[in-house]
Order: C-alpha cells, then sequence, then structure tokens
C-alpha cells in the first residue's frame, strides 16, 4: 500500500510540474494579450473605437441579443428591427448561440451601452488569451517545440488574428479558436469514454457556432485532416490501432454536429426566403480574388493591397517571418530537422500554399472546382478569407525552422543579410524622398525591415535567450502596430474614433430617448431613421442602444445592417432596405411614430412626409445636420388607413378597435421576439391589426385553434365576433425549436459532467492527504 501512495504521489510531482509550465503559459497568454488589447481594455468608453461592420452590424447585434436573452427568448423574429421582418437567429453570419456571448447574458446585467460595450471588448481579448495558450500547450505537446519557439509561434498566430477582433468579429473568433479545437483534436485520441466524448465535442460546438458558417466548417475539415496526417506519420504497425485512433478522434466531432444539424438545416432553408450576398462561383471566387500586388500586400501593411476596402488580403503574415522561413530554406542542407518536424512544415506549407492559390481567382482553375466539388465550404464569400486560419500553419512552420536556425546561429551569414537590409533600407528612403509617383506607407518598410536587422543581430548572440526573446518583440510589436492602427488614427475605410464619440453621446442618446417618451405613450415605439448614410460618424448610432432604457423598447425600420436576415417580401416594399431607402405608405400602415432625417434625406422624402409631420410638436435638433420629428397619426388622412375611434387599443404592436372604441384588451404578454399573447372582449364585432410585418414563421391562433388570414395592405388583420377571445401569435420553425432543447440539454449535460469530475477530483485529492498523513510520507 505504501508503494501504491509512493507512485501516486509521484504522479502528483509529474502533474504540478506540467502544471506550473501551463501556469507559465497562461501568465505569458495573459500578458500578451493585455498589452495588445490595451488600447481598447483601458480607454474609458471602447465603443467609440468601433467602425465598419462591427459599429453597424456586430455590436448592435450583440446588444439585440443581451435584449433577447433577457427575455427569455432563444428562437424568434426580431420586432425590434426592420419591423419584425428579421429573422434574428436564423442569420448565418453572426454569432448569435455563440456559447461565450449566451454565458455572458445569463451571467450579467447591463444598464448601459458603456457596459455592453465592454462585455464585447473582453470577449474579444478572453479569445487572444485562450488563441496565445492554446499556441504553447500545442507547439510543446505535439510539435516538440521548446518553450521559447511555442511562445514565439503563439505571438505570431494570435497577433496575425487579432486585427480582425474589431473589423469582423466571426472571422477572429473562429481563428482564435483553432488552436483551441486543433489541440482537443489530437488530445481525443488519448483516452476515450461517454463523458470524454462529451468534453472533447466542445471545441467543435464552439466552432460550429461561432457564427460564419463556412468559415467554421472549414476550421473542423482541416483540424480532422491535419490530425489525420499527423497520426498516420506517427501511427504503429497495426493497422487495427490506427483504425480504432481515427473513431476517436471523430466521435466527439460527430456528437457535435448532431447538436448544430437542425440549426444549420434551418439556416439552408430559411437562407432560400432571403437575399443575401449574390451567390454564383464569381462571387465566391473572382469578385474580389487576390491580384499580383496582393502577394506583397500579404507581407506588409507598407504595400497597398487591390481591393483596400474589402478586407484583401485578410491577413499580413509580416516580412519578419516571411525571412526567416526563407533563411531557413537557404540553409535548409545544415538544418538537422528531426523527420517528424520536416513532415509538419512540409505539410503547413502545402495547406498554406492550397489557401494561397484558392485566393487568385481566374488565375488558376483551383477556385472555380473547389466551388463546385466543396459543399458548404465553396460558398464561402471571397476566398481570401481562409487565409485567416491558414496562417496558423504558415506561422508553424516558421516556428519550427526558428528553432533549427536558432542551434546554426553561428554559421548564418548574419553580416551579409545585414549589409543587404541596410542597402534596401536606404534605397526605400532615397525613393521616398525623389521617388514619383510617392509611396505613402514606406515608412512602415522601412520600420519593418529596421525590425529584421534586429533578430539577425539577436541571432548572433551567445545564448538561445536573445534569439528567441528579438524574434518574439519583433513579432509583438509589428502585429500590435497593426492592430492599432484603426484606434490611432484616420483611416480611409473607417471614421475616426473622435467622430464616432459623437454618435455614441449619452448626452445626445438621453436627449432623444425623452423625446420619445414624451411624445409617444406606446409599448414599442417605432422610429425611421431615414438619413442615407451607411456609416453615421455623426449621426445617430444605426441601431439605437434600446438597453439605455429597460422600460422602453424602440423599433427601427432600418436596425442593424440587415442582409441575410431579411424577408424577401419585405425587401419588395422598399427601393432599397438600407439606409434611407423608405416605403411611405408602409411607415404610416404600420403605426410609425418618428422620424430622423438631415436635409439630404429630407430633399428626397419630403414630398411624401411634409404633409404627414405633427407641427404642432416642436422637432429636436439633434446637431450636425440631424433632426427627429413626429408624425402624425395617419387614421383617416389616407385611404388605406382605417380611422381610429377614441378608446381604440394601440401598442404599437397590434391595434384593436370596435366601431364604438369599447373592445377591452388585457392581458397583454410579448417577449419582442417569439409570441403575442392577449385576451379581447367586446360586445361588438372586433377589428385586430397586427402592426409588424407579417413574417412566415409566425402562426396565427384564436381561442386554441389555427387561423388562416388573408392579408390586408399587406398587413395581418382579422376580425372577430363578440365575445371574448384568446388572440396568440407565436413563433413556429421546428427544426428551430428542435435545436433550441438539443442546444440547452448538450450544455447541462457539458456542466454536470464538468461538475462531476469536479467533485471526483476534490475526493481523490483529499483522500491522497489523508493517506499520506497515516503513512507518514
Amino acid at each position: 500500500m505504501q508503494g501504491n501512495i509512493k507512485l501516486a504521489f509521484q504522479r502528483i510531482c509529474r502533474q504540478l510540474s506540467n502544471n506550473n509550465e501551463r501556469v507559465k503559459f497562461f501568465a505569458l497568454a495573459l500578458i500578451f494579450s493585455t498589452v495588445f488589447f490595451s488600447s481598447y481594455l483601458f480607454t474609458k468608453n471602447p465603443q467609440v473605437n468601433f467602425f465598419g461592420d462591427v459599429a453597424i452590424l456586430y455590436f448592435p447585434q450583440f446588444v439585440e441579443g443581451y435584449h433577447m436573452a433577457r427575455s427569455g427568448a432563444l428562437a424568434g423574429i426580431d420586432f425590434l428591427t426592420s419591423n419584425g421582418s428579421t429573422a434574428y437567429f436564423l442569420r448565418p453570419n453572426i454569432p448569435v448561440y455563440y456559447p461565450p456571448y449566451q454565458l455572458t447574458y445569463a451571467l450579467f446585467r447591463f444598464e448601459t451601452i458603456e457596459g455592453l460595450a465592454r462585455a464585447f471588448v473582453f470577449i474579444a481579448y478572453a479569445h487572444a488569451i485562450l488563441a496565445a495558450y492554446y499556441c504553447m500547450r500545442i507547439g510543446r505537446k505535439y510539435f516538440q517545440m521548446a518553450q521559447g519557439t511555442s511562445v514565439l509561434f503563439s505571438v505570431l498566430y494570435f497577433g496575425a488574428i487579432a486585427y480582425y477582433a474589431f473589423t469582423a468579429p466571426p472571422f477572429y473568433y473562429v481563428a482564435a479558436l483553432f488552436p483551441f479545437l486543433l489541440y482537443f483534436a489530437l488530445q481525443s485520441v488519448e483516452k476515450m469514454n461517454w463523458w470524454r466524448i462529451t468534453l472533447h465535442s466542445f471545441p467543435y460546438v464552439m466552432v460550429f457556432l461561432s457564427g460564419y458558417l463556412p468559415l467554421d466548417v472549414n476550421a473542423v475539415l482541416i483540424a480532422l485532416l491535419f490530425s489525420v496526417v499527423y497520426f498516420w506519420q506517427k501511427k504503429n504497425s497495426e493497422a487495427q490501432a490506427f483504425g480504432q485512433l481515427l473513431i476517436r478522434l471523430f466521435t466527439p466531432v460527430v456528437l457535435a454536429s448532431a447538436v448544430v444539424l437542425s440549426l444549420y438545416l434551418a439556416m439552408f432553408l430559411y437562407h432560400k426566403q432571403v437575399p443575401g450576398v449574390a451567390e454564383g462561383v464569381w462571387h465566391s471566387a473572382h469578385q474580389f480574388s487576390f491580384e499580383s500586388k496582393d502577394i506583397f500586400a500579404l507581407l506588409s501593411r507598407a504595400f497597398p493591397p487591390s481591393n483596400p476596402g474589402t478586407g484583401t488580403p485578410f491577413v499580413q503574415l509580416g516580412l519578419a517571418p516571411v525571412f526567416l522561413l526563407a533563411l531557413a530554406f537557404s540553409q535548409r542542407e545544415k538544418l538537422a530537422i528531426a523527420p517528424l518536424e520536416a513532415k509538419i512544415i512540409a505539410l503547413s506549407l502545402l495547406i498554406f500554399s492550397f489557401y494561397l492559390l484558392l485566393a487568385f481567382g481566374q488565375a488558376s482553375g483551383l477556385p472555380d472546382m473547389f466551388y463546385f466539388v466543396m459543399p458548404v465550404i465553396g460558398r464561402m464569400h471571397f476566398y481570401g478569407r481562409y487565409l485567416l486560419i491558414a496562417s496558423f500553419f504558415f506561422y508553424l512552420a516558421v516556428a519550427i525552422s526558428f528553432k533549427y536556425l536558432v542551434q546554426i546561429r553561428r554559421e548564418l551569414p548574419i553580416g551579409r543579410w545585414l549589409a543587404v537590409i541596410f542597402f534596401v533600407m536606404f534605397a526605400a528612403e532615397a525613393y521616398n524622398q525623389i521617388g514619383h509617383p510617392a509611396w505613402p506607407n514606406m515608412k512602415l518598410l522601412v520600420i519593418e525591415l529596421l525590425m529584421i536587422s534586429l533578430i539577425l543581430i539577436s541571432l548572433s548572440a551567445q545564448q538561445n535567450f536573445y534569439a528567441f526573446a528579438g524574434a518574439i518583440g519583433v513579432s509583438f510589436f509589428i502585429h500590435a502596430a497593426s492592430f492599432n492602427s484603426y484606434t490611432n488614427s484616420f483611416s480611409q475605410v473607417a471614421a475616426g474614433p473622435y467622430k464616432n464619440d459623437v454618435a455614441f453621446s449619452p448626452e445626445r442618446r438621453e436627449l432623444l430617448i425623452n423625446y420619445f417618451k414624451q411624445n409617444s405613450n406606446k409599448y414599442l415605439i417605432k422610429y425611421a431613421d431615414i438619413t442615407s448614410d451607411i456609416e453615421k460618424p455623426n449621426g445617430v448610432m444605426l441601431n439605437f442602444p434600446w438597453m439605455a432604457s429597460n422600460k422602453l423598447k424602440l423599433s427601427n425600420y432600418m436596425g442593424y445592417e440587415p442582409h441575410m436576415a431579411l424577408d424577401r417580401d419585405y425587401m419588395a416594399r422598399f427601393p432599397h432596405p438600407y439606409y434611407g431607402k423608405i416605403n411611405v405608405p408602409w411607415l404610416l400602415r404600420t403605426g410609425a411614430d418618428f422620424i430622423i432625417y438631415n436635409q439630404a434625406a429630407w430633399a428626397i422624402n419630403s414630398p411624401e412626409l411634409e404633409q404627414l409631420i405633427d407641427k404642432s410638436i416642436p422637432e429636436l435638433d439633434l446637431q450636425y445636420g440631424y433632426k427627429a420629428v413626429k408624425l402624425k397619426d395617419a387614421s383617416g388622412l389616407v385611404d388605406y388607413i382605417p380611422n381610429r375611434n377614441t378608446g381604440d387599443f394601440d401598442n404599437g404592436i397590434v391595434r384593436v378597435s370596435n366601431t364604438t372604441g369599447t373592445a377591452l384588451v388585457t392581458g397583454f404578454e410579448t417577449d419582442f421576439v417569439s409570441r403575442v399573447h392577449f385576451q379581447v372582449e367586446s360586445t361588438s364585432p372586433v377589428t385586430v391589426r397586427y402592426a409588424l410585418f407579417p413574417h412566415k414563421m409566425m402562426e396565427l391562433r384564436v381561442d386554441g385553434k389555427r387561423s388562416n388570414v388573408t392579408l390586408k395592405d399587406g398587413l395581418l388583420e382579422l376580425s372577430l365576433p363578440p365575445g371574448q377571445h384568446l388572440v396568440e401569435y407565436n413563433y413556429k420553425n421546428r427544426l428551430h425549436q428542435l435545436f433550441t432543447i438539443i442546444y440547452r440539454i448538450y450544455f447541462i449535460l457539458l456542466f454536470g459532467i464538468v461538475g462531476w469530475q469536479a467533485w471526483i477530483g476534490r475526493r481523490s485529492f483529499r483522500s491522497f492527504l489523508i493517506q499520506k498523513n497515516q503513512v507518514g510520507i
């Protein structure tokens, strides 16, 4: 017994040693990420730094998701955006069911837009820690890297992908999750039982729900492919053992696929009803494909891309890593690379080269074949986006190569390379002084070349520490400069933070809230921001921050950037349903209360709107050319709006009326997402008019029976006989609702397993301490 206790003690000592390394890696990941994200973490109002799609889509969607979660809804449509025509939960390019989002919604309460912005930033920051940590862990455990090499690999990868944290969060999330995913894919073959399968399925579920379907599926496929090849290279002589290994590898992803399958099917079926992004091989493979100049743009921000407004080239590898890889290749005969590591380098560069060729469109036949042969991932809009995850393999090859460069550093022609680099620096600066046309980013090239020279100088040092410190430091600061390029300077493709500060002004926000509250007593107040700018750096936020007041619900006819979410029939009512192209009859039919306009918008819409402005209520000057104005009640003003009786019930969602204005409405309930319930009592016939878009996935029931009603003027209107009636308008999508059940069950099971294993571990540790004291070890 004493021998068994000693063995257990030795195992615990080994585990503690491993834990010390894990703690060290986590501390480094925490420090690197904190410094890297400091411009967002330590600013008073991080939301003023949001721009582009984060300002018009991803952050407003995060706010809306919080509102829905607080309402207890996990499926439904969106009453607060585009007049109830958007299927918020079925949009395939936003992280609706992403576990970090849902966990944040469940654990925290937010009363201000600033609090929500900090939560949004912290989620991005946590992903950087996760990516940095698991790059170190996977490098150390599976790729035989030294600690310094693992840290270099981590800094190279997480620094490169962090650029997208506040430009395209779903792309960033899946890229940040990839090291986590690959680590658990490789680990899943070590031990197998029912509860480990559930735990190992969690990274796959995270990736599947991270918000951009083609990118998510691609990440899973490439992780599995790499794992299979990795284990094939390490397999023993027994074919059966390799077959069992494959079963262990694929079982967790099968479970994860079962969890999300019904959601993916529901999204696929709904996507047929919305216009979305134009499909076809041209839009995926050729519209924004790379050109020859993008090869250089891929290396550094110093070189301009071919399509600067589209995000190409999607990742900047950095001149320093490319130089190190080229240096290793030039010294390949001297590098005694281990066979397994040589195969990893070859596989990694092969994967990266495949996705690089895929980004060049018509330059090769590969993109066209990829589009038609690969389901789901072939439909990715812009194939260059795949390079974000593919860069993981590029940096893996760089890190392994650098480890061997350090070993032969005394034999490297450092002096010769330094001379070449300084000559290029002087030539570049000379061109910058006299060249025509001017090269605006020349200073970036000069600085990056200087950084490379610092790496070479550190390689000439006597100790390995300086070589790794030089490479890690240079990589970190070059990536940090790219990450902060939007927050510390004005860009042609994004509004400067000083302008966003105007849009997020709390004083301006409160002014508008009070104007709405004073001039409308509806349960759901509707307004249309008809100004035509896509991004309004000096205007009112595109999606009003509803959580600024929990008691006030506002519905914006425009809403967050809505493509891939709007119903086709709704879009048919508008010349173009984005940013100021409105349908005045539709606003009147659905009871719009307010208009926000500027001079340009008024010039276009004034012929229709002039007679509908309520001049008895002063307009609100929001400054910077923006104004809010109250609309009249259009009842009786135009022939398609029925007259209103004194005593009619109208809360912005439903209007209930009879000829005498005596209809009594009680028990009205709604979560603004999935249901509207109320009772109506009247001694005469009653008309019920639903004032939001009649979405195809909403089902009307009267007194418990399904009711099919012909639309009137594009709206749902029904007549009820005298008496008491229960009216229910509920969301119905069986596939979608099946997913919400599976989703809840899966996470209850997952948290149960984690708690159970924590309890077992605690009990085992206590037993060990008791036995240790008894034996006297």
